[in-house]
């Protein structure tokens, strides 16, 4: 059912399950903990974050106290933990919980590998939701490096974080590094899809007020305009966008 994206009925299932293995004469806990994790994660894929949280919190310590520390159940568990936070806007604790995934991932010795990768990216928006953009730019830094890496130069993940990038050097006020991140980005999803795609009208959109900041109004404009025509190329005259 989880595969399926059929959340509801993975929680229905799962909490049977839990219910059962809690009232076995000798109930196994880390098998509970681990089933508590489990209907966490289902309820964060809804986005029902307090329901997440009454899973997650009491699983994450469950598996310290059976496991220790340091293992991969507890860096998954922080690390939706970090997620959770981060939909609540609560920052700071999704940073420290994400940093606890990111230095447990770390020692595994796999620098390169796409959980490291995913966990920057992450802690790159956070960094620059809290307005510390030098720190934002080296975890996406890193994370382009390791998409670079892992799919090649011209894949949509190596754009989105170009896209990242460009918005962080934007807001602090450097205009061409984030017209050359934003261009890069356009180019990788415009070789991919021939025939458009949204993310291609958010590139133009993104130049296009990159530009009115700049005070390039003729090329702003004509980027805004091809953002629009996409747009409506793909979703339609009457989408809000």
């Amino acid at each position: 059912q989880n595969d399926l994206g059929y959340y509801d009925s993975a929680i229905y299932f799962r909490k049977l399950a839990l219910n059962i293995k809690v009232n076995l004469k000798s109930p196994n806990q880390l098998d509970i903990f681990k089933t508590q994790a489990a209907i966490g994660y289902n309820y964060s894929s809804l986005r029902m974050i307090d329901s997440a949280f009454f899973y997650l919190r009491p699983a994450l310590k469950g598996i310290i106290e059976e496991l220790g520390n340091e293992n991969d159940d507890v860096a998954v568990i922080s690390a939706q933990l970090g997620g959770c936070h981060r939909i609540k806007k609560t920052y700071d604790s999704a940073k420290y919980y994400l940093e606890k995934a990111y230095e447990i991932y770390r020692k595994e010795k796999k620098p390169m590998s796409r959980k490291i990768g995913s966990i920057s990216n992450d802690l790159g928006i956070i960094s620059s939701e809290l307005g510390r953009f030098d720190e934002a730019l080296q975890y996406y830094q890193k994370s382009l490096k390791i998409a670079e890496h892992l799919f090649g130069e011209k894949h949509p993940y190596v754009a989105i974080t170009c896209n990242n990038i460009a918005n962080t050097y934007r807001e602090q006020g450097q205009y061409k590094l984030a017209l050359e991140y934003f261009e890069r980005g356009l180019l990788i999803f415009q070789s991919r899809f021939k025939n458009g795609h949204v993310k291609i009208a958010g590139f133009h959109n993104n130049i296009g007020l990159l530009l009115l900041e700049i005070g390039d109004l003729e090329l702003a404009l004509g980027q805004l305009e091809k953002s629009i025509e996409m747009y409506q190329k793909l979703l339609g005259k009457d989408h809000p966008r």
